[in-house]
């Protein structure tokens, strides 16, 4: 499967790849403009092999420093929740 990755001098792009620049620059920029762009890294996760990239504390303390609101990701998860699905596989 192919992940689709922006442009790596993007903001998004910094932030998918996990790079400190992108960190530094989302707690420059604009809140309102961080917080989607976290929820794409999130919701689609761009990691390659998530053994070895570990992103939970670059991206949760993104959402911390930038005050990012998470009921939007609460309602993803919820609407995304797939442990039935996963139940009957088993």
């Amino acid at each position: 499967m192919t992940k689709h990755l922006a442009d790596p001098d993007s903001l998004l792009g910094l932030l998918q790849r996990g790079r400190g620049k992108g960190y530094l620059l989302a707690l420059e920029a604009p809140p309102a403009t961080v917080w989607p762009l976290l929820m794409e890294c999130i919701t689609n996760d761009p990691r390659v092999d998530c053994d070895v990239e570990v992103r939970d504390q670059y991206y949760a303390s993104l959402i911390l420093a930038t005050g990012m609101d998470l009921q939007p990701l609460r309602l993803h998860i919820k609407l995304n929740d797939n442990t039935e699905r996963i139940s009957a596989l088993q």
